[in-house]
Formats: C-alpha cells, sequence, structure tokens
C-alpha cells in the first residue's frame, strides 16, 4: 500500500469543527486506498500541479507554499456504481488527540495512480519540515468495537453535488481495520451534505497519506 485518500466531514449538528472533534458522532470520513500503475490519474493534475509549490528544489529547500483549487471530489473517488463494498466502525481521529468521534467508512474499491505521481506527493515538505512520508498511525486495539460491512443495498454517494447518502445496510464483521494519521491539506470547501443515517454533515478536509517504499 502507497497511497490512501481520506475525506473528512463534521456534524452539523454540532456549533462548528472544533465543536465536533471530540463528540460522539461528531466526524465522519471516507477511506480509500489506491492500487499503483503506470498510467497517470489526470483526475489528480490540479492537486499535483498546486502542491508543486511545496516541492523541494534542487538543493533540498522548500519552495513557497502552494495553494489548490476548487475540483470535483466525485473525479478522483472510484465511480458511484462500485461503491457497494465497504467496511464501516466507529475509531478515531488518526492525528492528535485521536478523539473517539469517527464514524469511519472505508471502500474496497480502489483509486487508480502512476508511480510518477506517488514520488511526486513524496516530495511535498509537511508541517515538521520534512517530506511527506510514513504519515500514519499504527494499528490500534479494536478494543471491543463492532465491525461492519454491506450488502449490495447501497443508496446514493455523490460529491459532484455536495449530497452524501453513506451506505446503511451492514452485517458483523470480524475483520480488524488500520488506521492511518492524515495530513491537514484542505483544498477547497464543500457545501452541506446528508447521510442516509439523518446526521448533516459539512466536508472539511481532504488527507493524503504516503507511505515510504521499504
Amino acid at each position: 500500500m502507497d497511497l490512501q485518500l481520506h475525506i473528512a466531514h463534521y456534524n452539523t449538528a454540532m456549533d462548528n469543527i472544533s465543536h465536533a472533534l471530540d463528540k460522539d458522532r461528531g466526524l465522519a470520513v471516507l477511506g480509500f486506498f489506491f492500487v499503483v500503475g503506470d498510467v497517470d490519474n489526470s483526475y489528480f493534475d490540479p492537486i499535483l500541479n498546486a502542491l508543486n509549490g511545496t516541492v523541494l528544489n534542487a538543493t533540498g529547500t522548500p519552495i513557497a507554499e502552494g495553494s489548490v483549487p476548487s475540483f470535483s471530489l466525485q473525479s478522483i473517488i472510484p465511480t458511484i456504481s462500485s461503491l457497494d463494498k465497504y467496511f464501516r466502525y466507529s475509531g478515531c481521529l488518526t492525528s492528535p488527540a485521536c478523539y473517539e468521534s469517527v464514524i469511519w467508512t472505508v471502500f474496497e474499491s480502489t483509486i487508480p495512480i502512476s508511480n510518477t505521481q506517488i514520488d511526486n506527493f513524496r516530495q511535498i515538505i509537511s508541517h515538521n519540515g520534512e517530506r511527506m512520508m510514513n504519515n500514519f498511525r499504527p494499528t490500534q486495539d479494536l478494543y471491543s468495537r463492532n465491525v461492519t460491512t454491506s450488502d449490495s443495498n447501497f443508496t446514493q454517494l455523490s460529491t459532484a453535488s455536495h449530497t452524501t447518502q453513506l451506505p446503511t445496510s451492514q452485517r458483523p464483521t470480524t475483520q480488524t481495520p488500520t488506521t492511518q494519521t492524515p495530513t491537514t491539506q484542505t483544498p477547497t470547501t464543500q457545501q452541506p451534505t446528508n447521510s442516509a443515517t439523518s446526521i448533516t454533515l459539512s466536508f472539511f478536509a481532504l488527507c493524503v497519506i504516503v507511505y515510504q517504499y521499504i
């Protein structure tokens, strides 16, 4: 696994994102894994072109920070028809202070990306002045949490129109999820979205988890 994407939302029943961070069901995150190939994924060009401003130059000095323009989230995730298989559990934020406030939905469908594009992500400088690699949290104990998996009854997920209905039909499974640590990149702000569980969500962050070659 070389790259992972988290699309984070907060519950708009809370006053703001800060208030939602440590509240039960305060956050919801959609997780996607990448599959590496030889062909570039052109839908990531706006992100990589904008983040080129944070790539190390030839002397190892960070260039001026870049900003990511607005883009369609639906363009970078798998097609809606392929999002019928997923795992869901109540878990934690994967960055300090790791509040137990997140409803995680991790999809089986993967996102294609090239080795060249992943190398570009690995050149980005994080807040600590080092290249953005291995920014993940170690796997945590399940602590008797229930992990559920979907069946084929998938309702709707559409980020293009800024409305989200999360899958609702689930059955228990014994698989233990892996949690990772997101970065702080926030490319755009979306309008509130609706879930099938009657929780109104608002998008607040797009997070990329980058792994170093072993």
